[in-house]
């Protein structure tokens, strides 16, 4: 994107405000030379009557048949013809369904061996190979389900997501950890071999916090306002990282290329201490004996809670807003893979099950296709795994 057309776009989303936001510094790194794009938030009032809603379009499980039955669904990605690999973790194996849900066969079994799988962890399709992770080594089977080759690969520390380029590279964003206290998001890219090419970025996290309790540092018991950095690769490969404590994003092509930088100026809420007073209170519940110190606060939220990539390469970012399960919606802005703002309005919120049995808000898919998403989900009334596609309405294509 130009400088001309930023600006227009920044003009066009300050109109009617009185003042220019104050844009934070800089907290991820910024390569020299890096096209800054700027916006202002967009109001509540603004994002009245846009919304945008993911409609359920295919569901996979709960209908009793054994084939289609998920254990403990561990991650998914679907090919360019719509063919949908589940990656079971219980089941040591990838189960694959049709566009339109049927199941057509599995791959994988459980064991150490050639084409074995023990503690599966993230699946990925990438240069017409499908790509199965654990934290130390990779199995690699063509789009045919045969099996081609079980490679080193590792370790890697707290492996978050794997993605694939068209040439048949692996992003893989994850976690390196560089003493006690002190941890990075890093961006590594990774060839079908399982050798490391080069890392693309990282991104540092916050310091862990501590505190000072009976004479000796400790770890808190409960942390307010905590954030880490997050990533995610779009289908052309090209990955979106922010650190998560201020909007900020930077677009990253598979090569490691800076491609932009974008920022918006989200009021980041103040933690309040009737905040850390209910903090202090569910923790009592935990642990009577606690004691109001070992709730720990950042003194501010998050700015962003979440990102994600569509399947036209588009940006979605998820704001920080108070008590989002309270909502019936929550804001959402969706930028082009150039760095145009393409909606800033809302979405509804999306709730799942977490494993203590509450409610959580679910904003991450797991792949994208078109005009589609897809993602895990339980049926209400039996508690099974189902694997859901959505169609996002209106079409964000370009």
């Amino acid at each position: 994107m130009s400088r001309a057309v930023a600006l227009a776009l920044l003009a066009m989303v300050l109109s009617g405000c009185a003042e220019p936001p104050e844009l934070a510094d800089w907290t991820i790194p910024v390569p020299e030379g890096t096209p800054v794009i700027q916006y202002a938030p967009v109001s509540s009032e603004q994002r009245a009557g846009k919304a945008l809603e993911l409609r359920r379009d295919l569901v996979i499980g709960g209908d009793g048949d054994a084939a289609s039955a998920f254990y403990l669904p561990a991650d998914l990605a679907v090919d360019e013809q719509g063919r949908i690999w589940v990656l079971d973790a219980r089941r040591f194996q990838v189960q694959v369904f049709d566009a339109g849900g049927g199941y057509l066969r599995s791959v994988g079994r459980r064991g150490e061996g050639p084409g074995e799988l023990q503690s599966p962890q993230e699946v990925a399709i990438a240069g017409g190979r499908l790509f199965v992770i654990t934290n130390h080594r990779m199995n690699v089977w063509n789009l045919e389900g045969e099996h081609l080759d079980t490679v080193s690969f590792g370790p890697v520390n707290q492996l978050y997501t794997v993605g694939g380029t068209p040439a048949g590279d692996l992003l893989v964003w994850h976690r390196v950890f560089e003493g006690r206290l002190v941890s990075r998001g890093r961006v590594t890219r990774v060839g079908p071999d399982g050798r490391e090419i080069d890392q693309l970025f990282d991104v540092p996290e916050p310091r862990a916090p501590t505190i000072v309790l009976d004479g000796e540092e400790r770890s808190p018991s409960s942390v307010l306002g905590w954030w880490i950095p997050r990533a995610v690769a779009a289908r052309s490969g090209d990955v979106y990282v922010t650190g998560g404590d201020e909007y900020q994003i930077l677009r990253i092509d598979p090569d490691g290329r800076a491609r932009w930088a974008l920022q918006v100026a989200w009021p980041r809420a103040e933690i309040t201490d009737e905040e850390v007073d209910s903090a202090f209170a569910e923790l009592r519940e935990r642990q009577p004996e606690a004691t109001r110190e070992q709730v720990y606060s950042w003194g501010h939220q998050p700015a962003v809670v979440g990102i994600a990539a569509d399947g036209h390469d588009n940006l979605w970012v998820f704001p920080w807003v108070r008590d989002p399960l309270e909502r019936d919606e929550r804001p959402v802005d969706v930028y082009s893979k150039d760095g145009e703002l393409l909606f800033a309005g809302t979405i509804p919120v999306r709730r799942r099950i977490s494993i203590v049995g509450e409610y959580t808000e679910d904003l991450r898919w797991l792949d994208a296709l078109d005009d589609f998403v897809y993602t895990f989900g339980v049926d209400p009334q039996t508690e099974e795994h189902l694997v859901v596609r959505y169609r996002i309405t209106p079409s964000l294509s370009r």
